[in-house]
């Protein structure tokens, strides 16, 4: 059961940020690096709270052994921008195309 809930607030919380991204794009407010900036302020509060709530946080941050790798700061870099140009491809993909197409096609 606690499976089906996670895929359904999964559904629900993907339908409204595309949907508030499409009205922000819309509306040339912010502009996609402006939609792409609030998110990742948005969501550092939450991630830093359930970081908190982690009993062993300085281990899996502070005290992580492969930090000193240069093929893991690599790869680990390659991530973050590769992240990066997945939310902008969503983000030029929602203003130039419906939330509803967004969510269909993905950012192929």
């Amino acid at each position: 059961m606690t499976g089906y809930v996670c895929v359904l607030l999964n559904d629900i919380f993907s339908t409204f940020n595309g949907i508030y991204m499409k009205k922000k794009l819309d509306s040339r407010d912010l502009g996609k690096y402006g939609i792409l900036y609030y998110n990742a302020l948005f969501i550092s509060i939450p991630l830093f709270i359930l970081s908190l709530c982690v009993d062993d946080w300085r281990e899996c941050f502070l005290e992580f052994e492969h930090w000193n790798s240069p093929w893991f700061v690599m790869a680990f870099l390659m991530s973050n921008i590769m992240g990066f140009v997945l939310m902008y491809s969503t983000a030029l993909c929602t203003q130039y195309n419906s939330a509803l197409t967004t969510t269909i096609v993905g950012c192929l």
